[in-house]
């Protein structure tokens, strides 16, 4: 089985039409929150915060070779500052 994940970022909010849970439409997998602040370093490679309907900042990861929000919004800073981090990471 092959498959296929694609995401954007946008700034604003996406159009009604072109969202939803149906085939063929965007998710909106922050259920409308709004992402504060972002880095992207590269394909694969970001981290961005938000808060959530209580208020609570979240930190979220995306790096290639790393399991998913492994690395905290500092690290991703560190990495942005050219930082090397050496994590050991049990699969």
């Amino acid at each position: 089985m092959v498959q296929h994940t694609d995401s954007i970022f946008i700034e604003g909010s996406l159009p009604k039409h072109l969202g939803g849970k149906d085939l063929g439409l965007m998710k909106d997998e922050l259920n409308g929150q709004t992402i504060t602040e972002a880095y992207f370093l590269g394909i694969k490679q970001y981290g961005y915060k938000y808060d959530d309907e209580n208020n609570q900042e979240i930190d979220k990861s995306v790096f290639a070779g790393v399991p998913r929000d492994n690395l905290s919004f500092e690290d991703i800073l560190k990495l942005v500052k050219g930082e090397t981090l050496v994590r050991l990471i049990n699969f």
